[in-house]
């Protein structure tokens, strides 16, 4: 167990180096680990998030141009939106849920870049899907991240996928 701790904190630690070096023989494996730890339970995202992931994850979107490395952070970030409602709450207090509204409003949903905006839509779709039963919750997710409803609007609008689309018509 402590060896498993040690190795995520490690990963944690080497794509908040990275972040901003851009060296992406080393970002986007550590991402990718990163984002597959994310697809265990509750307890293993919630390990992950108590080594400071999303800070990391926060300042790769920030830095990184590299659409292949943007796509895996914002996979992993849908993971995390898959858990309970205080993972999907971790996400909006990060301010990770605003970059990843910028990265929707600001990419085509079809063509060249739709595999980032595919990912994102797993993010929202995730915390919508993951808080829709509390409502208030909901809402002041979408409140607080400015831009939330153009972007759901955008979903329905341009999004050949119907769960997408409904998702973001209960969300709005």
């Amino acid at each position: 167990k402590e060896t498993g701790q040690q190795m995520c904190r490690y990963l944690v630690e080497l794509v908040q180096v990275y972040a901003s070096n851009q060296n992406s023989k080393i970002l986007a494996p550590a991402v990718r680990c990163l984002g597959n730890l994310l697809t265990g339970g509750a307890a293993e995202t919630q390990a992950v998030l108590d080594m400071g992931v999303l800070d990391a994850f926060r300042a790769v979107l920030l830095a990184t141009k590299k659409t292949s490395i943007i796509k895996d952070v914002v996979w992993a970030i849908s993971n995390i939106t898959a858990g309970t409602i205080q993972q999907i709450a971790a996400v909006g207090d990060s301010g990770v849920l605003g970059s990843i509204i910028e990265i929707l409003n600001g990419r085509q949903i079809t063509g060249p870049e739709r595999r980032i905006a595919n990912e994102a839509l797993w993010v929202l779709c995730n915390a919508i899907d993951g808080t829709e039963s509390d409502t208030k919750f909901l809402s002041t997710i979408l409140s607080a991240n400015p831009g939330a409803e153009a972007a759901l609007i955008k979903v329905l609008e341009e999004c050949g996928e119907v769960k997408f689309a409904l998702m973001a018509a209960q969300a709005l």
